[in-house]
């Protein structure tokens, strides 16, 4: 009978080991692989996060569109907006976009952040994110000076979240 009850403490201990030191057995997996995407990768961009916009545009210089990953699942998308001198008007509104295999969505936006009388605009703000999938910022850049309006939208690099 000790014997039994020797083997029957030693199975319940190595049960709760097992589950202590791999406790991968204990869960379902939601969790993504370090690097492991749930999707595949986005056409890439490249390195360009901002357009000189050159001659382009009379008053809109520059669009600056950038993702950071802050880690435990959240994000901050930022862009900017910059005039070639003082304008009426300047703005930029940012959108947080996932890829879902095949094209972008957005899935959050930000308020529209606006100046008067002011040459340069830039805004951030942190949103949560699911891990194993690419995200990046899309900006809406609009300048005012008079009766002209230029509009440009900027769109940052793909991050992947892991």
């Amino acid at each position: 009978m000790k014997d039994y009850q020797r083997l029957t403490q030693f199975l319940v201990l190595s049960v709760l080991i097992a589950l202590l030191c791999f406790p991968t057995f204990a869960s379902v997996g939601s969790a993504v692989p370090a690097n492991e995407a749930r999707t595949s990768q986005p056409p890439s961009l490249g390195i360009v996060q901002s357009m000189d916009l050159g001659g382009s545009y009379q008053f809109m210089r520059d669009a600056i569109s950038s993702i950071t990953n802050l880690q435990n699942g959240q994000v901050n998308i930022k862009g900017e907006t910059i005039a070639v001198q003082y304008v009426d008007y300047i703005s930029v509104k940012m959108y947080l976009q996932k890829w879902n295999g095949s094209s972008w969505n957005d899935v959050a936006s930000s308020a529209t952040y606006s100046d008067t009388n002011e040459y340069y605009i830039v805004a951030g703000e942190n949103f949560s994110v699911q891990s194993g999938y690419y995200y990046r910022t899309r900006s809406h850049h609009t300048v005012t000076e008079g009766a002209t309006t230029e509009t440009y939208n900027s769109t940052s690099p793909s991050i992947l979240i892991n």
